[in-house]
């Protein structure tokens, strides 16, 4: 990371290595060690609704592109984005080893999320429309 971004100035300590099913966990904001046989409980743990929805990212975003993206999402507070990258890696593994259509000429998946506790259509509305002015 340090080669190819060194203007993120990453440690060691900044980085978490875990297994896909463990990435789970710390989306859905378990803590550090939780095992993974609790995602068989049937019984939710919290109470939380959510929207996502995802874009396919065809051409580098500007840097204005991305100071804009950032100052709104501190504006709206509540919505995240998760961007995974198509290239590199995922370059790498023939077409033929593991389909995945959606790498050929895309460079990430964006996704824009936004979860909330409150109940009732008013809440729903507002997170929805927040997670609606990123893009």
């Amino acid at each position: 990371m340090n080669e190819t971004f060194p203007n993120l100035g990453l440690k060691q300590s900044d980085c978490t290595e875990m297994s896909w099913v463990e990435s789970v966990l710390f989306w859905i904001n378990f803590p550090a060690g939780t095992l993974v046989n609790i995602l068989l409980s049937r019984v939710p743990q919290v109470l939380t609704h959510l929207k996502r929805k995802s874009d396919y990212l065809k051409n580098p975003i500007p840097k204005q592109g991305l100071e804009f993206i950032f100052k709104r999402m501190i504006e709206l507070e509540s919505v995240m984005i998760t961007i995974n990258p198509y290239r590199e890696r995922m370059a790498e593994i023939l077409p033929s080893e593991k389909p995945f259509p959606h790498r050929a000429r895309n460079l990430a998946k964006l996704q824009y999320a936004t979860n909330w506790n409150e109940s009732g259509v008013e809440a729903t509305e507002k997170y929805i429309w927040r997670k609606g002015r990123v893009w």
